[in-house]
């Protein structure tokens, strides 16, 4: 396919400063399309593709409040993304004069959104605020654009951060309708020897850097947007149907903040500070990337993988030295409800395979990927997956009376 040279290509800015690695980590759907929707030459024909062919690039929102500091950080970092001071807004809530003022250094366009918030708790005012300031970007100040990127005021992004929005994500929404959103962030972004082409899918929102077509947030999201808790209310199936998000097996955005309204210092030291994001200025996407992860082609593939792989169901059955991929079969109900004493049932997996210790976070269809000895583990829950029937049949798999039990202390973290 035929790179779109109008499009814009990630780059570090000419006498830019380089971004230092802060820690030195359901079903089928109905919905089908046909060969023709799959040619990638249709990328031209869609929304995305006609405003890209123009010459203009998806703009950038950033949702700031009180943090001067992180937020120069992050405009720094942004603009050696491959963005341009022209395609971001700042969308701040409240008055913090410092705020302002950081966003005027930058050249930027800040505008305060005047909410009074009285008695809402946190998760009520950052909801306000995210439904506040993506009406103000997609209805008032990029009207034109087909979608808007979403980032917060504690982000880093890698040197191809709006390569992979404008190349990747933008062709990718023009050709598949089973794609919810695209994000550039991986919850279980770990593993540094992970391949930084590959893309992913799964029905778990991460957020932490996402593109919002216009049409989902015009005609879906936008009319009923919640009061509280708004990234959990993407989640809800009645809001994705299915559709899932698109993210990178090496994430593109770094949480560069170990606090908030939702953060502490364990969950960020075990979940957010390890994150291995690309800081490789070398690496450039290929026009055609985004063509694995359209759904048809990308299961296709993935079962394939796990037919290959070998097949275990045991910590004693790890191969050593080994340089084929492994498929880890387990099987019980999926819950991650946690005791006062006792994690979700998932950790006894999460743990010694480095993943969060929530299932849902990036699962895909009962299934996880994870990095064991620099080859890909797959690990498949036979209790739920759609890939059970993959399983051969000598396989028992592991039951969760007989995985290692693990405490919040074990974790590090006390009891809760």
């Amino acid at each position: 396919v035929k790179k779109n040279k109008n499009v814009v290509m990630a780059h570090v800015l000419a006498g830019g400063k380089d971004e230092k690695n802060p820690k030195r980590v359901e079903k089928n759907l109905s919905v089908s399309f046909s060969e023709k929707e799959n040619d990638p030459m249709r990328r031209t024909d869609g929304v995305f593709g006609r405003y890209l062919a123009s010459g203009k690039r998806l703009p950038v929102v950033m949702l700031a409040c009180n943090r001067p500091i992180a937020m120069r950080e992050a405009l720094s970092s942004l603009l050696n993304a491959g963005i341009q001071v022209e395609d971001i807004a700042v969308a701040q809530d409240g008055t913090d004069a410092a705020v302002t003022a950081v966003a005027k250094e930058f050249g930027v366009q800040v505008r305060r959104n005047g909410l009074q918030h009285g008695h809402r708790d946190g998760a009520a005012r950052i909801a306000a605020n995210y439904g506040d300031a993506l009406r103000w970007a997609i209805e008032e100040r990029f009207p034109e654009a087909p979608g808007v990127i979403i980032v917060e005021d504690d982000l880093l992004f890698s040197p191809d951060f709006g390569q992979y929005f404008n190349e990747v994500a933008a062709p990718l929404l023009d050709t598949d309708p089973t794609v919810f959103v695209v994000s550039a962030w991986n919850d279980n972004g770990f593993f540094a020897q992970a391949d930084k082409r590959e893309l992913r899918r799964s029905v778990w929102f991460p957020g932490l850097g996402w593109l919002l077509p216009r049409h989902l947030w015009i005609h879906e999201l936008g009319p009923k947007w919640p009061k509280s808790h708004w990234d959990h209310w993407l989640r809800d199936k009645k809001q994705h149907k299915g559709r899932e998000t698109v993210y990178p097996a090496v994430p593109r955005t770094y949480h560069n903040g170990a606090q908030g309204t939702f953060m502490d210092s364990w969950h960020h030291q075990k979940y957010f500070q390890p994150i291995q994001y690309n800081i490789d200025h070398s690496f450039f996407w290929e026009s055609h990337n985004y063509l694995s992860v359209v759904r048809d082609t990308y299961e296709s593939n993935l079962r394939t993988r796990i037919s290959n792989a070998i097949h275990i169901a045991s910590f004693h059955d790890l191969p050593q030295h080994h340089n084929t991929p492994i498929v880890f079969w387990y099987g019980w109900k999926p819950n991650d409800q946690a005791s006062p004493f006792r994690p979700p049932a998932f950790i006894c997996l999460a743990e010694p395979f480095h993943l969060w210790h929530e299932f849902q976070r990036t699962d895909h269809n009962g299934l996880h990927f994870a990095l064991y000895q620099a080859q890909p583990l797959f690990l498949i829950n036979s209790y739920t997956s759609k890939y059970a029937a993959i399983k051969p049949d000598h396989i028992k798999p592991l039951t969760l009376s007989a995985c290692p039990q693990r405490s919040w202390r074990d974790l590090g973290r006390g009891e809760r």
